[in-house]
This record gives C-alpha cells, sequence and structure tokens, in this order.
C-alpha cells in the first residue's frame, strides 16, 4: 500500500475513533475500527500489527484495559508519526494564468530541497531556467526537463 494512502486512511481512522473508556464491553462499532485498525496497522509494521491484535483482543477484559486502550491508540500513533516522516510533503502544485512569480518562486524552493532528482515537465520553459533557477539545485542532483522543444540558446 502507497504510504501517502496508508498515512491518510490512519489519520482518518484517529479521526473517528470510538471512545472506549465510555462503554463497558466492546460494541460492534467498536470491533469494526478496531478490525480496520488492525489492518492499516498490518500494511506498516507486522510486528506492531500483533502486539495491537492483543491488546485489542484483551479490550473486553476489566483489569488491563486502560493499558491495553493505550497500547491500542499508541500503535496507532506510532505508526502515523513513523509515516510522517517517511512521506514527503506534497510538494504537488498548480498556477493559473499570470501567477508567473509564484511559479518561479515554487521551484526555486523545489529546487533548493531536492535530494537525488528532479523532473520538470513545463512546454513554456526556456534558456532562463538554467541560469535563475537550476544553479539552485543542489552539487549531485539529477535535472531533467521535459519541454515541448528545445531552445535554439
Amino acid at each position: 500500500m502507497d504510504p501517502r494512502v496508508l498515512l491518510a486512511q490512519l489519520r482518518s481512522l484517529l479521526a473517528r475513533a470510538p471512545n472506549f473508556a465510555a462503554v463497558r464491553g466492546l460494541p460492534m462499532e467498536h470491533t469494526v475500527w478496531l478490525a480496520q485498525a488492525h489492518a492499516l496497522i498490518s500494511r506498516w509494521d507486522q510486528l506492531e500489527a500483533m502486539s495491537f491484535k492483543t491488546a485489542s483482543d484483551f479490550l473486553m477484559g476489566g483489569l488491563n484495559r486502560e493499558m491495553n486502550i493505550a497500547g491500542v491508540f499508541g500503535t496507532l500513533h506510532r505508526a502515523v508519526a513513523d509515516l510522517e516522516l517517511k512521506v514527503p510533503e506534497t510538494t504537488d502544485q498548480a498556477f493559473g494564468p499570470g501567477a508567473v512569480y509564484d511559479f518561479f518562486k515554487a521551484l526555486g524552493e523545489v529546487l533548493s530541497s531536492a535530494k537525488t532528482s528532479l523532473l520538470i515537465v513545463d512546454p513554456y520553459l526556456d534558456a532562463q531556467i538554467f541560469d535563475s533557477y537550476l544553479s539552485r539545485a543542489p552539487a549531485g542532483v539529477a535535472v531533467r526537463l521535459l519541454i515541448a522543444k528545445a531552445s535554439p540558446t
């Protein structure tokens, strides 16, 4: 599963988390939520999924109920935190007509933050890209341009 999709689904799951402390037993809606959470956690980390399953299986018991609730939510928050570190922030942007300044400002930020490679797709780029912007790319970053046709200069 794509890490971005997994992260979004985990965040959504946490946003609609039932209140386990407010009920005794395990109502069906709580059981369904736990099953969905386990399915997502197992796609993130198999070892964590085993401990998650153990904690969720023992939510019925009264003795360690609070500890098991903490285990369930701790695992979910660890998964979100880990995926947030692994998934780069979205850099997808669209610029409307006349937003030339905004485009080149964003392009400069993306270029300077590149780690390994860049692919720039723009049919209107010209030689100015080399002088004004590609110099911002760190040394060793591979840059590929996809343009309509090469500029004579």
